[in-house]
């Protein structure tokens, strides 16, 4: 019986770090786009790159404590957790970055315009998908004022364009 619970318990902390790593992976993935999208958006222009940096940077932040937060949840030593949370939210992102951003040089305007569309595309299908799906599900009275937060960001956004 003392075999039986250790091997549950050793069972359980496999499945928590296995499951710490396909979610590190995937945010890992997913900051190195991130950095596709900022090579991008400062290839159209300064401005651009600036007002999509100041919403990525803010989102940076929350997957780097998610990353520590599965590793910790995974029983990972808090260091390890740290540097591979740091490893993999903060340098995936200017790694995605530095790759593409010498092939944007190569694109003509209306082949940036069309990167620019599909970014601010896949960004919109993750809103509209995963994020507002889920934000609708649980403490409404807190996602209903981050939503509209995020519509009144996306209009200044539009608008600066004519200021």
């Amino acid at each position: 019986m003392v075999f039986s619970n250790k091997f549950i318990i050793y069972q359980a902390k496999k499945e928590n770090l296995a499951f710490g790593i396909v979610v590190a992976e995937g945010i890992g993935i997913h900051s190195f786009v991130d950095g596709v999208i900022y090579a991008v958006t400062f290839s159209v222009s300064i401005l651009t790159g600036f007002l999509s940096a100041t919403g990525l940077v803010v989102h940076e932040f929350a997957e780097g404590v998610i990353t520590y937060l599965v590793f910790m949840e995974a029983e990972v030593k808090k260091r390890t957790a740290i540097f591979y949370a740091l490893l993999i939210a903060s340098f995936t992102t200017p790694l995605g970055a530095f790759i593409a951003y010498p092939f944007m040089g190569k694109l003509s305007e209306s082949g940036l315009g069309l990167m620019l569309g599909f970014m601010a595309g896949v960004l919109i299908y993750i809103s509209a998908s995963h994020l507002l799906p889920e934000a609708m599900g649980d403490k409404k009275e807190h996602s209903i004022f981050a939503f509209l937060g995020g519509v009144g960001l996306a209009i200044f956004i539009v608008l600066s364009k004519f200021l």
